[in-house]
């Protein structure tokens, strides 16, 4: 998730011209080198912008399960939880949440929702 998010930042920003460069060189002695940007690296060789993958995550339980077990114990996980609540937002079906979002912030503050535009403050 948290590459991800890395990524997707990297992309919108114009500081950074090759984000798939940049990722692939935090394998290479960084505080966050792991086996999973050797795979992004290998990823990025083939498609730079990762244009070819759907921008779904699917998810296999295990999340869910580990959250549900972590609660059960008292355990926080709040990283895992907004892991899987992307997973789930991905897939779509968040389409109704975010209206009333939306609709709430214009009634109680006159928040103009537009579309393709980013909050910058």
């Amino acid at each position: 998730q948290a590459f991800g998010e890395g990524f997707a930042t990297m992309v919108k920003s114009d500081l950074v011209e090759d984000p798939a460069a940049v990722m692939s060189s935090w394998k290479d002695g960084s505080v966050v080198q792991s086996w999973l940007l050797d795979l992004l690296a290998i990823a990025f060789k083939s498609d730079p912008t990762l244009q070819s993958m759907p921008p779904v995550a699917n998810e296999s339980g295990e999340a869910k399960w580990m959250i549900e077990a972590a609660l059960e114990l008292g355990v926080p996980t709040p990283a895992t939880a907004a892991a899987l609540y992307a997973r789930q937002t991905s897939r779509g079906g968040a389409d109704d949440i975010l209206r009333v979002v939306s609709t709430m912030r214009a009634q109680f503050g006159g928040h103009v929702t537009k579309i393709d535009e980013i909050a910058t403050h």
